[in-house]
């Protein structure tokens, strides 16, 4: 017998691609995909950077409410007055400013004072004191030890 020698079966390869269409129809779709991928990361990313920054904001402010309401409870504890030989009269240190409202701050503890409410650290728990501490005189000679209306202590 004749030996027939069996070639093994061609599997059939893969379809021709078509030719690669470069109109400029094709491009600018092909631009506008990736632009708006783009887009999206972008958003991504600063939606990220956004919620960061807001967390550190609020951070921020509580550490900063924190720091005021510790300056308020050293303020409390000032007497924002001179000791003896000085007693009786105020450690403030009082200005009229360019407009026209007369401030002052403690040499003793930095507490500022104020009419104006909103320059305060806390108006709440300041309410008064500025009434109190700017009729407190600033000498010894202001000081009227003769009707014994010797003026002394802390305003909280």
């Amino acid at each position: 017998m004749d030996e027939v020698e069996v070639q093994p079966r061609k599997k059939p390869g893969p379809k021709p691609r078509p030719a690669p269409d470069f109109s400029e129809e094709t491009i600018l779709k092909l631009g506008q995909i990736i632009a708006a991928g783009f887009a999206a990361a972008e958003e991504v990313k600063n939606k990220e950077k956004n919620a960061l920054k807001e967390k550190h904001r609020k951070r921020m402010q509580a550490q900063l409410m924190e720091t005021r309401q510790g300056e308020v409870e050293k303020w409390k504890r000032c007497t924002h007055m001179r000791s003896h030989p000085y007693s009786g009269t105020s450690r403030i240190a009082w200005a009229t400013q360019s407009d026209g409202i007369t401030r002052g701050t403690c040499m003793g503890c930095g507490c500022f004072f104020s009419p104006v409410e909103a320059e305060l650290a806390d108006p709440a728990a300041m309410k008064g004191w500025y009434q109190k501490m700017i009729s407190v005189p600033q000498t010894v000679a202001a000081n009227d030890f003769m009707t014994g209306a010797v003026f002394a202590g802390n305003p909280a």
